[in-house]
């Protein structure tokens, strides 16, 4: 989908190709950000990017856009530079009516997001199944980050994983399809069951901001289109596995080439920094997968938020950033 171009510019305005109104149902003061727009593969990206510092790269969950991460990012941005793209057809980023997503697809087009604004020793935070995709971008290019933080996801094949995978079939069948494009359904029942801290609904504008960029039928089919392309990606997830692995193996000599990827990144003598935050609430946590991206990550730092949902940004922001601003201090000062 792309090929390699290491001669771009570090300006965080490359290539931006202007600006476009705010939409009535987004609420200025829940997402007081500037939105920019870069072109990318031929597909107008919209992102945000504030602050100053490390970089923090935000990659939006397969259910939401930019705006699921808008209180970590109001609450890093005084430390770190915060960037966050929507994916084409979510948020504010168009998609054309053929656009399809498929991990490698989201996978490549992130790696370009990346050499389009020059960005460089970056955390990229990810989560879900578009976390899948964005940490095939560090399994590929591991000389670009300096840590990981991870939400509840996975980054492994799912054939096997037997509580999930049906799951994960259905939401990307064309019954599932039809149940989303016709009625929204996905982000529907996501809003009627997810809560805030304290048994909190969501407030009408965040409900908008949810809802505005799914007004369009058409729209709606791309988190579908993500299941789909999961429930198909093993070679891919195979992949990524391995790729992530090696970061962590123990170090070869000197004159082995992948040694060379670890001293670029910063890395010689040890893999890969993460900062795991799950949910004792949540059913991946019950599946034992906590266990195994600390395997995959074996520098790590885990929290688990007593009560929380699939979505602890929007559960309890203020201890995820809490979390996250303390372990980044540590990890980056390192």
């Amino acid at each position: 989908m792309s090929t390699p171009n290491d001669s771009v510019s570090g300006n965080r305005t490359a290539n931006v190709s202007g600006t476009l109104p705010r939409p009535p149902w987004l609420d200025e003061q829940l997402y007081p950000f500037q939105s920019r727009f870069v072109e990318v593969e031929g597909y107008r990206i919209h992102y945000i990017d504030e602050g100053s510092g490390p970089i923090v790269l935000f990659v939006h969950p397969g259910l939401g856009w930019s705006f699921t991460n808008r209180e970590i990012i109001k609450g890093l941005r005084n430390r770190y530079r915060c960037i966050a793209l929507d994916l084409p057809g979510f948020g504010l980023s168009p998609a054309p009516p053929t656009y399809r997503h498929t991990l490698l697809g989201d996978s490549r087009l992130i790696e370009r997001f990346i050499q389009t604004l020059g960005l460089k020793e970056m955390t990229l935070f990810g989560q879900d199944i578009t976390g899948s995709a964005a940490f095939g971008v560090m399994g590929r290019r591991p000389e670009w980050f300096r840590a990981a933080i991870i939400l509840e996801g996975f980054l492994w094949p799912v054939k096997k994983e037997w509580r999930v995978y049906p799951v994960i079939q259905l939401v990307g069948s064309p019954f599932f399809r039809f149940l989303s494009t016709t009625f929204n359904f996905f982000l529907e029942y996501s809003l009627a069951t997810l809560k805030k801290k304290g048994h909190q609904n969501f407030s009408a504008q965040e409900l908008k901001a949810y809802r505005g960029p799914m007004v369009n039928r058409a729209v709606r089919c791309h988190p579908h289109d993500l299941f789909k392309s999961a429930a198909k990606s093993d070679d891919y997830l195979v992949d990524l596995e391995k790729r992530l692995q090696a970061l962590s193996a123990p170090i070869r000599p000197a004159s082995d080439a992948a040694t060379s990827s670890f001293a670029q990144a910063g890395r010689a003598e040890k893999g890969m920094p993460a900062l795991l935050i799950f949910s004792d609430a949540a059913s991946i946590v019950k599946m034992g997968w906590l266990p195994r991206m600390q395997q995959l990550f074996p520098e790590h730092r885990s929290i688990v938020l007593h009560g929380s949902h699939h979505f602890p940004q929007e559960y309890d922001p203020a201890s995820v950033v809490t979390a996250i601003g303390s372990w980044l201090d540590e990890t980056i000062a390192r």
